[in-house]
């Protein structure tokens, strides 16, 4: 996996490296970061963020978390939408 580095960092005290996977949907719509470590967690833990345009005034995030050799799964997830 290749792509431009970020650091994240959250409210609950944790910093995630970033790295945007170079296939994105073939629509532009869809954008998923993968992290390749995160601070205070054991070796082996992995973290994604997919980000989703629903429409011009609103988008979906789901952030998931995987164990040592297993799949991820769901921690939270969000819709957000424009206020006019």
């Amino acid at each position: 996996m290749s792509g431009s580095r970020s650091t994240s960092f959250w409210e609950s005290g944790k910093e995630l490296e970033l790295v945007i996977q170079t296939s994105i949907s073939d629509d532009g719509k869809t954008i998923v970061f993968t992290a390749e470590g995160i601070e205070n967690i054991p070796a082996g833990w992995r973290a994604r963020e997919t980000y989703k345009i629903v429409g011009p005034d609103e988008f979906t995030e789901v952030f998931e978390l995987a164990g040592p050799g297993k799949d991820f799964e769901v921690y939270s997830e969000g819709h957000f939408k424009r206020k006019k």
